[in-house]
Parts: C-alpha cells; structure tokens; sequence
C-alpha cells in the first residue's frame, strides 16, 4: 500500500512504493523520481549550506541543516498554529517511527542538490499522444500498450479518458454518476502562466464543471487548491452550485528522504504544503466520516515534477465504504490508479514505461 504509517494527525505516504506495488506484477519499478534527499534551494545556495555543515563541529550538529539567522516572523497567527502542527506530526512520526526517514545529509549530499532527480525530470519526453482516447483495461492485472510510438503501462480495472476537460459533458448526457470525485484543477498562476509548464483554467470555467450532475446522492468531492485565499474562497462558493457542503481540509505536506520539509516553515512567500478540501452532496444522509470532521495531514515526498500529487486512492478506500460497484473519477488526472477513471488531457502522462519505469525481469 501506499500508506507507510499512521499516526492521529494524519498519515505518511509513498507514491514510489504505490507504484513499485502496483507493477511490480509486470516487472516494473519507479524510476528515482522521488529521491528528494534535500530541500529545495538555488545551486549557490546549497553550496553555503555544504560549506557551512562542513565548517560545524560535527558533535554540535542536529537533525536539521545550518539555520541562518531568521528575520522576525511574518506569519499570522493561523498560520504559525498550522506550522505547529506540521512540526508536532513530523516529530510523532519521528519518535514512533525511527526508521522512517533516512540519516542527516553530508555536506556533499546538501551541496549535489538533488541532481539526479532534476536531471532526470528534464528528461521527460514531450507528451504527444492524440486527442481524443478512450480506453480500458478490464483485466486484474496490469498491461501494456503502445501509443505514439511510446509504451504506456495501464493498471487494473482502470480507464483513461484522454481529452481536455470539455469530455466531461460526455460523461454528463451518459447520465454517469460517481461516488468520489477527486479533481486537481490547473488553477490560475502567473509564475506558472510565466513558465508556461501548462494550460491553466480560469476560475469562472472551472466553476461551471457540472459536478452536481456526476456526483451520486452520497457521494464526495476532494479538490486540491492552491493556498491562494481567493482561489479557496472562490471555491468554497462553488459548492453551493454544485449541490455540495464543505467538510474539512486536509494538508499535503511535502517532505525530503530525511523527513525535512521541502520548503522552510517560516517562508512566507513559499511554503511546503498545499491545501485539499473535502466536500460532500449535500442530500447525503450517511453519518460523515470522523477523518472527515477533523484536519489532518498527508505527508510524502513529492515526485521531482512540478504538481505531481501522490495517490489518496488507499486513505479513501480506509475511510469509506467500499464495493464492487463503487466508482471513482479523477479530473485533471496526470496518472492513473486501479479501479478509477481519470479524464486529463495528459491523463497518461506519467504512465511511460521507458521514461518513469524499470524493469527488473
């Protein structure tokens, strides 16, 4: 499984272990896209840290890198009582779990800053699979298919809707409907926009997303956010058109190989966490589950690729009722995952055998 530990606050995951298990079957393992061993920063930056790790005495040295000295806090108070709560989980997963996390870093670990997987990243084939492709694989296990010249791996009982986000009106009039929907839109950014990593969507657009029509009576809705205010605001109004109540939010907090937080806590400009909101349709009579009252912690390291989530396909499947009928959707998907159906104009994108996999066989 891709779910490591469990602690009360939340739990750690590993997508690389989710993939290795998931394929395994067929002889394919992740490729070291996730060997994260420091946080992220400049080249010239990592090198003063090195230098200054190598200058310390190494009796004096803590489970954390060199901090310089801190400029006063600008945090508000709702977020310093969240960075301790980040803090407070990583220190249980600490305590209870020794061998969860790997050994401080050398100096010249610090000062290689994550080469091999940025390396690795760049190396990423251009996606240039044709629009639109619908596919299937009904089998228990997973298979391989050529698509473009490329192989693409597709686990079990999954399907693949590869088009832009418009095909979900196709899902629509075949009166479709789904008990979680998971979406992780590509929310307006100007950074992003600058880069033009990908097609973002604007707000208005993504309000329109006819959600209440594809979410069953008792169904859930998790959407991934940025931890822009408007963006959250904006869509906490959405779910009053999509017939849906807020629940919670949960936090995806994003942690190097050595159990450090990509980003530093007190960053105010970045941060090391992302937001999930958790919603459900409002004529839901079902008791709400409790990991849905309270507001807990996803922790993993992230894949080297920017907005490469990792899979909340098992946390659910703990939390809620499961049965041969249940059936899943992912929006904007970039990966697939056993028994979902995920739409995505890339939706298989990170599926190349040859690119993010190995074989052992």
């Amino acid at each position: 499984m891709a779910i490591e530990y469990r602690v009360p606050q939340g739990w750690f995951l590993s997508h690389e272990r989710f993939l290795n298990q998931t394929y395994s079957e067929v002889g394919l393992y992740s490729r070291a896209i996730f060997d994260l061993k420091t946080p992220f920063r400049m080249d010239l930056e990592a090198r003063k840290w090195a230098r200054t790790m190598e200058q310390k005495d190494p009796e004096q040295r803590t489970q954390q890198t060199p901090r310089r000295r801190r400029k006063p806090s600008t945090l508000n108070a709702e977020e310093k009582e969240r960075n301790l709560l980040f803090s407070t989980f990583l220190d249980r997963l600490k305590e209870t779990h020794s061998t969860l996390f790997d050994k401080e870093p050398s100096s010249s670990v610090i000062e290689e800053n994550n080469r091999a997987v940025r390396d690795l990243v760049k190396d990423l084939p251009n996606f240039e699979v044709e629009k639109p492709l619908s596919m299937t694989n009904d089998q228990d296990a997973s298979k391989i298919v050529r698509l473009a010249d490329r192989k693409y791996i597709l686990p079990p009982r999954c399907e693949l809707i590869l088009d832009d986000i418009s095909a979900i009106a196709h899902l629509r009039r075949a009166n479709r409907k789904f008990d979680i929907i998971l979406a992780d839109p590509p929310w307006e950014n100007r950074h992003i926009k600058r880069k033009s990593e990908y097609a973002m969507m604007s707000n208005e657009d993504l309000a329109r997303l006819p959600i209440q029509d594809l979410l069953h009576d008792h169904g859930y809705l998790i959407i991934w956010c940025t931890l822009s205010q408007r963006h959250q605001t904006e869509l906490e109004g959405w779910l009053d058109r999509w017939d849906c109540e807020l629940l919670t939010r949960w936090f995806w907090l994003k942690v190097t190989k050595c159990g450090e937080p990509v980003i530093d806590l007190e960053k105010a400009h970045k941060r090391p966490y992302e937001v999930i909101l958790i919603a459900r349709k409002r004529t839901s009579s079902n008791p709400i589950p409790s990991h849905f009252r309270k507001e807990l912690i996803v922790c993993s390291v992230p894949s080297g690729h920017h907005s490469h989530k990792p899979p909340l396909s098992q946390i659910l499947d703990e939390i809620l009722p499961t049965s041969p009928s249940r059936k899943c959707l992912e929006l904007f998907g970039r990966y697939l995952v056993p028994h979902w159906t995920t739409l995505g104009n890339e939706c298989i994108k990170f599926q190349d055998i040859d690119y993010l996999f190995y074989s052992r066989v």
